[in-house]
């Protein structure tokens, strides 16, 4: 006879055969570990069923948990264990954003390095960066993008999309209980660039 419970992580109805109580199993919905009751707990017709975390002899030794207790671990590959792809993806996506960032800090110190004058004072450096932006505005009215100009815009635009990918990646990756170190790793990450990024524009003004 099956037992018919719900996932007391997502609150779905599912169910197992009656020798799986009292012992782990994997909801099918949220992936997510569980100990299955006695005995039912709905009554429903057909719900989906969980998926036994190996077999009735592989599992004698594992310590029964009260009902609804999430396990913090299982057999490899099997609820938990499975990891939390999320937080990989967010992890590179917030080290491709800061790459981005420092890819056009140095192209843009290195263009604007050259087009000041040795020796020159703080003044003439200014002037001498204003006369460089004044060129590239020009250029670009003509349909003339400079390749320095393109390669900032693109490093900008690639910022700003590995860093809005690599937010809604780790909100997604904190919602899960595996590697929720590399997940929190990612949003300091991301909160220190975008950190960077509003101190910036705030001295720019």
């Amino acid at each position: 006879m099956a037992i018919q419970f719900a996932c007391p992580g997502c609150q779905q109805p599912i169910e197992v055969d009656d020798e799986w109580a009292h012992r782990q199993v994997a909801c099918p919905y949220c992936r997510r570990t569980i100990t299955a009751p006695a005995a039912s707990t709905i009554d429903r017709l057909s719900p989906p069923v969980a998926k036994p975390l190996g077999n009735v002899e592989q599992v004698e030794g594992l310590a029964d948990a009260p009902y609804g207790a999430a396990a913090p671990y299982g057999p490899p590959g099997v609820g938990v264990a499975e990891g939390n792809p999320y937080a990989v993806w967010a992890l590179v996506a917030s080290l491709l954003a800061v790459l981005c960032l420092v890819g056009v800090g140095i192209l843009t110190v290195t263009q604007m390095m050259g087009a000041v004058e040795p020796g020159s004072s703080v003044e003439e450096m200014q002037d001498s960066i204003a006369e460089l932006q004044k060129q590239w505005m020009e250029d670009a009215q003509k349909g003339k993008i400079p390749p320095v100009a393109l390669g900032l815009s693109v490093g900008a635009c690639g910022m700003v999309i590995t860093w809005a990918a690599g937010l809604v990646l780790t909100i997604l990756a904190l919602r899960r209980r595996a590697r929720r170190g590399m997940a929190v790793a990612a949003l300091v990450i991301i909160s220190l660039l975008a950190l960077y990024v509003c101190i910036s524009l705030i001295i720019q003004l």
